[in-house]
């Protein structure tokens, strides 16, 4: 049986760069909400950006928890 990881590298750059991603895009969620930052901006911005803004952020919240336990295995009957 043979069991490969995520390689340290990547490991690293997704665990750095997914909360920052998630930082932004929260930010472009809660926009709308905070009152000097969002008066200038049209209604249509935010039903653009509100659901692309939740996807990202449930796509990134996968990616890390993939990079931590993600493996593959290479069985003698299968491959999981």
């Amino acid at each position: 049986m043979k069991e490969y990881k995520l390689a340290k590298g990547w490991a690293i750059f997704i665990y750095i760069s997914a909360p920052i991603i998630i930082a932004l895009f929260t930010y472009l969620l809660i926009l709308p909400f905070i009152p000097t930052e969002g008066d200038d901006l049209h209604d249509n911005f935010f039903l653009f950006f509100a659901p692309i803004s939740l996807g990202m952020i449930c796509l990134m919240v996968a990616g890390v928890i993939d990079a931590m336990k993600g493996k593959f295995v290479i069985d003698h009957e299968k491959v999981y």
